[in-house]
């Protein structure tokens, strides 16, 4: 078949079938719980992929977006763990199960594989595949992907995402701000003069994109992160970058520099609403750096807010 979008970084036979293989697999024959081909009407799909890690995050995500977001949406767990946790698959599925939730086990992905191995592409290309086999068979009025370790902590609606005061720099302008209804909303990746938006909290509004390939893979050409491939296929137009910057505020766990690869670990504060535990699938695979106590930080930070949001619900 076509693959819906442009050509693959590698022009090998092997990816080449695979990615026919892949974009044929229709989701609803995957393993799932919940899947439907139609998104109930005026709501947001919420799409968030997670691997090998154990029940925290997902469950976090789940209590958190239930909470917050305040409008209509549907939450889809996608299951990239290809096997290697099975034990971890079966926390998700019954976590998902309890909180009544999308459970999809995503399809096979080449760039698992050890001697293939690229995290930003499998990444990518599982989000190509949810666009175009999920989102464009659903047709939800609005569609996100969201980081499993990317937590919404403030009461939130669709308008908040796309209804932005951008300052006005028209000279002798009578108003300071002017409010636009976008189409689209994240946070900005950058390799100035050229940016995208990322798809840490990445969402859009499905009429306007129902009929763009979109293709979240890394650009490799204009040195953009996941996501960056839509430099090619969005119009982003470079004096408008101010248009969709979000604040942006990172943090550090500690005074010492503890991390991976010599990182430092951080997490971030995005548009005032969103907490991003960073890096977490690989920290918490390396126990002499932290990633614990990231998570049982994250932990106590997302238990407050929650405590604070019920008692002034009472």
């Amino acid at each position: 078949m076509n693959v819906p979008y442009n050509k693959s970084h590698s022009g090998s036979d092997l990816v080449q079938k695979w990615m026919g293989s892949y974009f044929g697999t229709k989701p609803e024959d995957c393993e799932n719980i919940g899947y439907t081909t139609k998104a109930t009407e005026g709501s947001t799909d919420i799409y968030i992929t997670t691997f090998g890690n154990n029940g925290f995050f997902i469950e976090y995500e789940i209590k958190t977006l239930k909470r917050f977001f305040l409008s209509p949406h549907n939450i889809i767990i996608v299951d990239t763990n290809q096997d290697l946790h099975p034990e971890i698959s079966e926390t998700l599925k019954s976590i998902c199960e309890r909180e009544g939730i999308i459970y999809l086990k995503a399809p096979y992905n080449h760039y698992q594989e050890q001697q293939h191995f690229d995290s930003t592409m499998k990444l990518g290309t599982t989000l190509n595949f949810l666009h175009h086999n999920c989102v464009k068979q659903r047709q939800p009025t609005y569609f996100g992907f969201l980081d499993h370790d990317c937590f919404l902590f403030r009461p939130t609606t669709t308008d908040d995402l796309f209804i932005r005061k951008i300052k006005n720099t028209e000279p002798f302008a009578y108003n300071e701000y002017t409010t636009k209804r976008l189409d689209m909303y994240g946070t900005v990746s950058q390799n100035l003069p050229k940016w995208n938006l990322h798809v840490i909290a990445n969402f859009f509004r499905y009429e306007r994109f129902k009929d763009v390939p979109l293709d979240f893979r890394a650009s490799y050409k204009h040195g953009l992160d996941t996501g960056g491939a839509n430099r090619d296929i969005i119009p982003y137009v470079d004096n408008e970058i101010e248009d969709y910057r979000l604040s942006h505020i990172g943090i550090r766990y500690t005074n010492e520099d503890v991390g991976r690869l010599n990182s430092v670990q951080h997490y971030e504060v995005i548009d005032s609403r969103w907490m991003h535990m960073c890096a977490s699938t690989h920290d918490l695979l390396a126990e002499d750096i932290g990633g614990e106590r990231k998570m049982l930080y994250t932990k106590g930070f997302l238990d407050a807010i929650l405590r604070v949001s019920e008692i002034k619900g009472k």
